[in-house]
C-alpha cells in the first residue's frame, strides 16, 4: 500500500512540472495565446525543428514558439505543452514581428535555456518558418564541447516555389521583444 501512495504522488509531482510551458519557465509570466490574423494583408509564419533546416554548425530543436508584435508578447502554441511541432500563426504583413522559440537542452547534469529574439518584417501572402538551433556540440564535437560553450541562433526562413531562402533578420525595434538570456 504504502509503495503505491509514493508512486502516485511522484508521478503527479513530475507530471505537474511537465506541463508548464517553457515561456512560462523562463519569464516567469503567462502569455495570452497569439490570435491569427485575417484578411488578404497576412502572412503564415511556422515554427519548426525539420533537420532540413539545420545549418553547419547547428541542430534545430523543437521549443516554445513566441512571438512579439507592437500589441504585445504571444505564445503560439494553445495548449499547456513545451513543444508542438506544428506551430503556426497568421500575423499581419507590413508590420515589424519579433519571433523566437524558447529551447532547452541537457547535456550530462547541465542544462541551456536559449531565446533570443529576431525581427523581420513579413511580406503579404508569404510564409516563412522559424527555426531555433542549438550551436555547438554536433556530431563529433559533442563529445567536447559543453554546455557552457553552446548558445543558440533563431534562423528565418520563406517558403518560395523554388525551394527555402534564408531571410535577413535584425534586432527587434521594440525593448520589450529584446528578452534574451544571451
Amino acid at each position: 500500500m504504502r509503495k503505491s501512495v509514493v508512486m502516485v504522488v511522484g508521478v503527479f509531482l513530475v507530471s505537474g512540472c511537465a506541463t508548464k510551458p517553457l515561456s512560462e519557465q523562463v519569464f516567469r509570466q503567462k502569455f495570452p495565446a497569439a490570435v491569427a490574423a485575417a484578411g488578404e494583408n497576412s502572412a503564415l509564419i511556422k515554427f519548426s525543428a525539420d533537420s532540413k533546416y539545420e545549418s553547419a554548425r547547428g541542430v534545430p530543436l523543437a521549443g516554445d514558439p513566441l512571438l512579439c508584435g507592437p500589441d504585445g508578447m504571444f505564445r503560439v502554441n494553445t495548449e499547456d505543452t513545451i513543444a508542438t511541432p506544428s506551430a503556426q500563426t497568421v500575423v499581419k504583413a507590413g508590420k515589424e514581428i519579433a519571433v523566437t522559440s524558447a529551447i532547452r537542452w541537457v547535456n550530462g547534469s547541465w542544462k541551456k535555456t536559449c531565446w533570443p529574439f529576431v525581427a523581420f518584417t513579413p511580406e503579404a501572402g508569404s510564409t516563412y518558418v522559424v527555426v531555433n538551433e542549438r550551436i555547438g556540440g554536433k556530431g563529433w564535437s559533442a563529445l567536447w564541447t559543453g554546455v557552457k560553450f553552446q548558445t543558440c541562433q533563431v534562423s528565418v526562413f520563406k517558403e518560395t516555389a523554388t525551394g527555402i531562402e534564408s531571410i535577413e533578420t535584425r534586432q527587434p525595434s521594440s525593448g520589450r521583444c529584446r528578452q534574451s538570456p544571451n
